[in-house]
């Protein structure tokens, strides 16, 4: 979405100057995107620390001497299973300071390394102006590279370059092609194995299924109760998504548009709470959800999904807000509308791009939840996918019904590919459509 809003003028002055692909994607693109790569590095940084559905799922014992024990697993133990519950949260409060210091490390980096801004003038600018700066700096960089390289070139030979568009071209083909087949292989896989008997499976996992009946399919829904659970996870995570969505995006925008005493200590207090990993405050949601009586329940599942997500949704929505030209909203303004018209029928369809890249993130995350729901929600028949595929994994050990597993594999991922294919068509739009509005 952010190279999507990069306007086209910018690639067509480069190729006029004689820019390639790879001199225009680190002089121009990356330059441009740096505020949404810093994110993505935070973002990613987070979820390394909370690495807890790998590792319950693929070594839950810990190993020998709980040699192989991560800190998340390590928290959850504390916590609920040797009930040292003020040690857990020591744990948390120590962990989320490590976890402040890696944001504030990758912030100074940024900044250290970024190009040195001149004193503000006495008037604000725009967004359009703003855009327009980076636009005209990002050229300005690139032809003064390109200045350097012309001259380096009429004092010495030439040399063939081995970042030419085409052998750049070459790499990145052999590089999505490669990532292609790692992705899709064990999906290909998984689904094969879905129409297929335990025995076929562990006979010849590689070969084609025999027939394709659906009887795997109909006994996880119905004997492994992966129907119930599918249920439980679409009411959870549809409540859960619209709210964030609708809250996340009205306070981005409240807090990008309108200056006023706070909006700094209110959009940094959002940008700590997404720093925080989620099991860091498992302990402290635990005792608040049973004090209003909405532990083990479906509504005290959404409540704790939009909590999490809320930060995530502002900061990535706040930027992007940042971007959409001010004269727009001003105009509407100026025709009478109020600020509610001007948010749902102007700003809103402007940033289709911002809101479904967000929902994706957002929905694969809540979808793909584990943690919380193990320590919020242990009651079987408020179960979600999650849950009820480890509870069916982990019921009869190697005398599972495998079948039936892989199917219930395919039966929650189904949604989550059918949800990108419906917003990849959105994420394929940029701003320009709703100017057009």
């Amino acid at each position: 979405a952010a190279i999507k809003g990069i306007p086209s003028e910018v690639y067509e002055a480069a190729r006029v100057d004689g820019a390639g692909r790879f001199r225009t994607a680190i002089s121009i693109t990356v330059p441009m995107i740096r505020d949404n790569i810093r994110t993505a590095y935070i973002y990613l940084g987070i979820l390394a620390l909370d690495a807890f559905v790998y590792m319950q799922a693929l070594n839950p014992s810990g190993g020998p001497a709980n040699s192989t024990v991560v800190i998340s697993q390590h928290l959850l133990n504390t916590a609920f299973k040797k009930g040292k519950v003020g040690y857990a949260t020591s744990m948390g409060a120590t962990l989320a300071i490590i976890t402040l210091l890696f944001a504030a490390l990758v912030f100074f980096i940024f900044w250290l390394t970024g190009e040195k801004k001149p004193p503000k003038a006495a008037a604000t600018p725009t967004p359009s102006t703003r855009r327009a700066t980076d636009v005209e700096a990002a050229l300005a960089a690139h032809r003064a590279a390109a200045a350097q390289a012309a001259a380096r070139a009429q004092h010495a030979p030439s040399k063939p370059s081995f970042f030419t568009d085409r052998n750049v071209a070459i790499i990145a083909h052999i590089a999505l092609v490669a990532w292609v087949i790692i992705i899709c292989l064990p999906l290909v896989w998984v689904t094969m194995s879905s129409f297929k008997t335990t025995q076929q499976i562990f006979g010849s996992p590689f070969s084609l299924p025999t027939s394709f009946n659906f009887d795997n399919y109909i006994s996880a829904w119905t004997t492994a109760s992966i129907g119930g659970y599918f249920i439980n996870t679409v009411i959870v995570v549809t409540c859960a998504l619209v709210i964030v969505m609708l809250l996340g995006a009205m306070c981005a925008y409240y807090l990008a548009r309108y200056e006023f005493k706070g909006s700094n200590v209110i959009y940094y207090l959002m940008l700590a709470g997404l720093t925080f990993p989620i099991f860091l405050a498992v302990v402290p949601l635990f005792q608040t959800l049973k004090g209003f009586h909405l532990l083990n329940t479906l509504p005290g599942l959404i409540i704790t999904y939009v909590a999490f997500a809320l930060p995530f949704t502002v900061f990535f929505l706040y930027a992007f807000f940042k971007t959409l030209p001010q004269e727009v909203a001003e105009a509407a303004a100026l025709d009478g509308c109020g600020p509610f018209r001007i948010f749902f029928q102007i700003m809103l369809p402007m940033a289709r791009p911002g809101l479904a890249s967000v929902a994706i993130f957002n929905f694969l995350g809540l979808w793909n939840q584990f943690l919380l729901p193990i320590a919020l929600n242990t009651t079987p028949s408020n179960y979600v996918l999650s849950q009820g595929m480890a509870s069916f994994a982990s019921q009869a050990g190697y005398s599972v019904n495998f079948g039936a597993l892989f199917a219930a594999v395919v039966i929650t991922v189904l949604p989550v590919l059918i949800t990108y294919i419906i917003f990849q068509r959105q994420l394929q739009g940029s701003v320009s459509p709703g100017l057009l509005k």
